[in-house]
C-alpha cells in the first residue's frame, strides 16, 4: 500500500547489497513489478543503494556498481547506475531524480570518472535532464556465459571536470569488464 503523501516517506541510503530483512519483500515486489518480472536476485549487487521508504513498503529504489572497463583498447574506472524504479503510485514526482542525484554526490570521484547505465528509449530523457548523455545505441553483456547485445541505449555522465564521455562512444557499449 502506497503511503498517503510524499511527506509520509523518508530518504535512506544502504551500503553494500544487503537489504534489511523488514524491506526485503516490498522492494523484490518493486524490482519485478518495474522490470518485467525480474527479481532483486537477479540483478548484480550493488556496492550502495538508496531508496526511499514509508513505514512499510520501498517507494523508490536506485543501485550502483563501480566498475572496469576495457573499451578501444583502453582501461576505464567508473560506475554502473542501475535499477533505478519508483512506485507507480509515486512516479513523476521527483523520487527517481533525487534518489540518482543524490548517489552520483555520494560517489567517491577519485575512484571513476563516469557513470554508465543501459536504459529504455522511453528514459532517456529523465537521465539527459541529469546530464546523461548517449554515448552508445547498444549494450554489451555476458549472461550466463553467453555474450549478449542489448538494443536499448547506454548513457553515461562524467564524475570529473577533465573526463569526456564521448571517449567512450562505441557501436556497442561493454557494461561488464570486457566485451
Amino acid at each position: 500500500m502506497a503511503p498517503e503523501s510524499k511527506e509520509d516517506t523518508q530518504f535512506i541510503q544502504w551500503l553494500g547489497a544487503e537489504v534489511p530483512s523488514e524491506y526485503a519483500t516490498s522492494l523484490d515486489d518493486l524490482i519485478v513489478q518495474s522490470f518485467g518480472g525480474c527479481h532483486l536476485e537477479d540483478l548484480p549487487p550493488p556496492d550502495r543503494r538508496c531508496v526511499i521508504i514509508d513505514d512499510t513498503s520501498v517507494l523508490a529504489h536506485a543501485g550502483i556498481q563501480s566498475r572496469i572497463f576495457t573499451l578501444h583498447e583502453t582501461i576505464y574506472h567508473g560506475f554502473v547506475l542501475g535499477a533505478v524504479c519508483s512506485h507507480p503510485a509515486f512516479r513523476l514526482q521527483g523520487f527517481g531524480t533525487q534518489i540518482v542525484e543524490y548517489l552520483l554526490s555520494q560517489l567517491p570521484k577519485e575512484e571513476g570518472d563516469f557513470v554508465a547505465l543501459n536504459c529504455g528509449e522511453t528514459v532517456t530523457n529523465f537521465y539527459e535532464k541529469m546530464g546523461f548523455c548517449i554515448i552508445s545505441p547498444r549494450a554489451g553483456y555476458i549472461r550466463n556465459g553467453v555474450h549478449e547485445i542489448d538494443d536499448d541505449p547506454v548513457m553515461a555522465i562524467s564524475l570529473k571536470n577533465d573526463f569526456s564521455v564521448q571517449a567512450l562512444e562505441a557501436d556497442v557499449f561493454p557494461m561488464i569488464d570486457e566485451f
